[in-house]
């Protein structure tokens, strides 16, 4: 029978969550995106998280993901709650007491309105709702609203925890269980009415007790019981008092486990099929482990895992693997039980044969006996008499049913009963018949095992393929520090290009990144990047690397109001680093971001406006990459030209979008639908016209890992 599968986080997940966010508190809230039941909170900050996206789903789970998923256009709830906080700082994250109720505290000092996320993980209709604490916690917004019997969840209205649960059980004590066991015991014990007494007993066991009685819920205190090596379904009534000091040296080893932070967090497997994840190893659940470094890593791959679509197929196949198996064991028995027939009774046969004189005259002195109407005992009689004397054929006798006419003889040490009515050779021939009946048996019910071996190996197959399929999960892709501006890396020595957004990526490109043996790029056209090609120490002469400037050189000119203009091409020029200054001659001025190139300036003339925006596919997740036709050729087979045109960015983004979803192979368009379109857009220098599409079968773009394009001995201050 199958465990359970867990569907939603339990008090101590989130205990142990809450514990692994702290290092969340003190980010702030960039944006807030929407995909059915499930809300992502995109941070930002300066800490070891890099750009954490808080998964929170109502009544099952709360962690940080980095798996992509696609998002549909914001709805009114979206952009009401994105008024509402997008840009406050995460101040505080905790869990109320020990239930499933975590408080995530917002602050928007320049609006002075702090906010409150009450998330909670239990019940079908689980909510979040946001308050504003600084009004009596009066209620801003909510998943939904509605009037209960405890408390009211309702616009403007003060907002009401619900009830607790009782006690948390791992903080109960040896007095308390035992003083608990008593009272309800007792109370079992008053019920007037035997027949709801009796009911009553059969449902009520130590573990409903254990977890209706205190907060915790069923996992807990089927784990507690399993540490205790206490069944879990012994009645409540016939439970030794006695043995609540086993389960309070339960209770106490896995809140030691949890005090002390002693997790090893994993999910367990049956049968391939996921059905439980822990921060630390739970005894009373069976199957294949398999661990993680943080509880935030096993419960996104977990449930990520649960929530796609496959997984429900996996148990389905896997429950019908388990019926066929079933139908096999009983086959096989089948089998091997007319195998069994066919030799025994061929033996049987056989016997009669080897011993034909001794069964002959067995027959005949009794056929005879019985036609002298010599009656049975005397018979028996006779029998007895020739054994003790030594008679072969009488020592044979083992035992005679004078109402089945049936005689059991013992020979060879094997037991043969047949009808002595018949002679020798027509109890052989009935022998040698059944054993041709159950030959004849043999070889249909061996197909029939076959054909059920055959179609269990199929459905093994079927569900691995289902398995395999489900492996490919889409993870965010790690965003690289040189993403903040434009880039590129050249075809001819994979050097990097980048160039500036605006004045003020410009400034911090200039003065952070220009190193003493970087080339600096700009158009000849007011209103063009500062565009920096990274030249390592080891290149000492630049006629090495003619064809690594012109790629740069090309970024520049692009990424120009040259292309919004319309141009058709442009002029750029590329100096030494030394030759870039940011303070101005005497009496003269530089707006911010400003530079002073001093010195001879080297032209590259007619920097043509044309660019490629290309894909890479890895094994979690999809890529943009972009530069000159040629250098996008040399790493992607699929790609696309573009030109200044009419089409605005966006539009032009959805079209190049839509052409890689068509080129992808069926298992990676999930990657290139979880594509956020601004991934596109920031490769396209303005409004543009698709010139040119490239799809190159023999070159398909997939990667194994990600490409580590250069070690770049540059960090992100």
């Amino acid at each position: 029978m199958r465990q359970k599968i867990k569907t939603s986080m339990n008090s101590i997940d989130i205990h142990v969550t809450i514990e692994e966010l702290q290092s969340l508190v003190g980010y702030w809230l960039d944006n807030i995106y929407v995909t059915r039941n499930i809300y992502l909170f995109k941070f930002q900050g300066k800490g070891k998280l890099r750009r954490p996206l808080l998964l929170i789903e109502p009544g099952k789970r709360i962690h940080l993901t980095e798996l992509q998923r696609e998002i549909p256009s914001p709805g009114p709830k979206t952009l009401q709650l994105r008024r509402l906080i997008k840009g406050a700082r995460l101040t505080r994250i905790q869990q109320q007491d020990m239930d499933r109720l975590v408080l995530l505290d917002f602050s928007l000092p320049s609006k002075e309105k702090p906010y409150q996320f009450i998330i909670e993980l239990f019940g079908k209709k689980a909510n979040l709702i946001v308050v504003d604490t600084n009004n009596n916690n009066r209620i801003i917004f909510a998943n939904w609203y509605r009037k209960m019997r405890d408390r009211d969840v309702l616009p403007g209205k003060p907002f009401i925890l619900p009830p607790s649960r009782g006690k948390f059980l791992l903080d109960i004590t040896e007095e308390e269980l035992a003083n608990s066991l008593i009272s309800v015991k007792n109370a079992k014990i008053s019920v007037s009415n035997p027949k709801t007494r009796k009911n009553k007993r059969k449902k009520t066991t130590i573990v409903s007790f254990l977890a209706t009685t205190f907060g915790g819920g069923g996992e807990l205190a089927e784990e507690i019981l399993a540490r205790a090596s206490i069944p879990k379904d012994i009645p409540l009534e016939s439970f030794p008092i006695e043995q609540c000091q086993q389960l309070m040296a339960a209770i106490n080893e896995i809140k030691t486990l949890i005090t002390e932070k002693e997790w090893k967090p994993c999910i367990t497997h049956e049968d391939h099929v996921p059905i439980s994840v822990d921060p630390f190893l739970h005894i009373s659940i069976k199957g294949e482990r398999k661990y993680f470094s943080t509880f935030q890593e096993a419960l996104d791959k977990y449930f990520s895992e649960l929530e796609q679509p496959h997984a429900e197929e996996i148990r389905k196949k896997e429950q019908e693997i388990l019926k066929w198996k079933t139908i096999l064991q009983q086959q096989e028995v089948h089998l091997e039980t007319l195998k069994e027939e066919q030799k025994r009774f061929q033996r049987m046969g056989d016997l009669l044969y080897e011993h034909f004189q001794e069964v002959s005259e067995i027959i005949k002195t009794i056929q005879e006996a019985r036609k002298k109407n010599i009656d049975w005992d005397t018979i028996l009689e006779k029998i007895e008499m020739g054994r003790k004397k030594g008679i072969k054929s009488a020592r044979l006798i083992h035992q005679i049913n004078p109402n089945t006419a049936e005689i059991t003889l013992k020979l060879d040490n094997k037991m043969i009963t047949i009808d002595f009515r018949k002679s020798v050779s027509e109890n052989a021939d009935e022998f040698y018949a059944r054993a041709k009946k159950a030959n004849r048996k043999i070889e249909p019910a061996m197909k029939k095992v076959e054909e059920t071996r055959a179609r269990i190996e199929t459905l093994k197959n079927l569900q691995q393929e289902i398995i395999e399929s489900t492996k490919i999960i889409l993870k965010r892709r790690p965003r690289e520090w040189y993403e903040k501006f434009h880039w590129l890396f050249t075809s001819a020595h994979n050097l990097l290009v980048i160039a500036g957004k605006d004045v003020k990526t410009n400034e911090i490109l200039a003065k952070r990144y220009l190193e003493p043996n970087d080339l600096f790029f700009h158009a000849e056209i007011t209103g063009a990047p500062y565009t920096i090609l990274k030249i390592p120490p080891k290149v000492t002469n630049i006629s090495e690397i003619e064809s690594d400037i012109q790629e740069a050189a090309i970024l520049a000119g692009v990424f120009s109001k040259a292309w919004k203009a319309g141009y058709g091409s442009v002029d750029v020029y590329y100096v030494q680093s030394n030759q870039v200054s940011f303070s101005a001659p005497s009496g003269e001025y530089l707006p911010r971001g400003g530079i002073m190139i001093r010195g001879k300036r080297t032209y590259i003339k007619n920097i043509p406006m044309e660019w490629a925006i290309g894909l890479l596919i890895h094994s979690h997740h999809a890529r943009v990459i972009s530069g000159p036709p040629d250098t996008i050729d040399k790493k992607t087979g699929i790609y696309v030209i573009i030109k200044p045109g009419e089409l605005k960015k966006g539009q032009c983004a959805k079209k190049i979008k839509s052409f890689f979803e068509n080129q992808a192979e069926e298992d990676d368009k999930p990657k290139i639908r979880a594509l956020d379109l601004n991934e596109i857009v920031e490769h396209i220098p303005g409004n543009s016209k698709i010139v040119k599409t490239v799809s190159n079968p023999d070159f398909y773009p997939l990667l194994a890992d990600e490409v580590v394009e250069e070690d770049i001995a540059l960090e992100e201050e």
